[in-house]
């Protein structure tokens, strides 16, 4: 009696994970590797950077970061650490250069920070995403400035994710129409768990197919309005509309893309 008891309390638990697992598995893992100074007395900085880059990506909810550091004794040469990691089943791995950390006092302390954040294929080695941010801020001591710029990474982060780690969804319901039939507001999956803001733009793309091959076709752009949950916001239709009724009138997919995502890196 005792292990039937048992054995159904673990049917009931696993029941209770697989959600959970399906939906963690449908995020692409990537692996976040070193941030390399390129003057070893900026060695403490570079880690603080990759601190920040890390939590900050995480936060956004788009990706499964894994930590090079955990995945135990990798090689030193950065294109055999790459081939190593795709060996694991890494798609792209995440890495970044501090390029310079600079100090100037004129009426305070202003503080600098320059850097280049790299996205490369594991599976080619190749780099398929390079782009060099640089911040600077001011304050009443150099820590507290460079305190503020570390904390303005996170937009140079959030605009990194958008173009390669975009935020992906579809529309689910029209909620205003205009005489015409044409969409004015609508719902997409996609909210505050995937970084979406008010205020934040969206691009609407249609599935057709051309001689048998599918390609997307911009359809309309959005413009968040209210965030109505964690996966879940309404948008206006800021440019088009007239096409969403009727795709979604025969179940044709809406795909919802943050603007200025790299085709490249969504498009399948």
């Amino acid at each position: 009696m005792m292990k039937r008891k048992l054995f159904i309390l673990l049917a009931f638990l696993c029941v209770l994970s697989a959600p959970a697992m399906a939906q963690d598995s449908e995020k692409q893992a990537v692996c976040m590797d070193q941030v390399v100074s390129t003057n070893p007395k900026d060695a403490a900085m570079a880690e603080r950077l990759r601190s920040a880059i890390v939590s900050y990506l995480t936060s956004l909810g788009r990706v499964t970061l894994v930590d090079a550091k955990t995945l135990g004794t990798l090689p030193e040469a950065a294109n055999e650490r790459v081939k190593a990691l795709g060996q694991k089943g890494f798609a792209y791995v995440l890495g970044a250069s501090l390029d310079n950390v600079t100090y100037a006092t004129e009426n305070n302390i202003a503080a600098m920070l320059s850097y280049t954040v790299r996205l490369t294929n594991a599976r080619t080695g190749e780099v398929a995403y390079s782009r060099s941010f640089q911040k600077s801020d001011h304050a009443g001591n150099a820590e507290e400035a460079m305190q503020k710029v570390i904390e303005d990474v996170n937009k140079d982060i959030t605009s990194f994710a958008n173009d390669v780690f975009p935020a992906i969804g579809t529309v689910k319901a029209i909620d205003k129409m205009d005489k015409n039939e044409v969409a004015t507001e609508v719902y997409v999956n996609l909210g505050s768990d995937q970084g979406i803001a008010v205020g934040n733009q969206l691009d609407v793309y249609q599935r057709m197919y051309i001689g048998g091959e599918p390609v997307w076709n911009k359809v309309t752009e959005l413009k968040v309005i209210r965030l109505v949950g964690g996966n879940m916001s309404l948008c206006k239709c800021t440019a088009g509309g007239r096409k969403i009724k009727p795709a979604m009138d025969s179940e044709q997919l809406l795909r919802v893309i943050n603007h200025g995502a790299q085709t490249r890196f969504w498009n399948d």
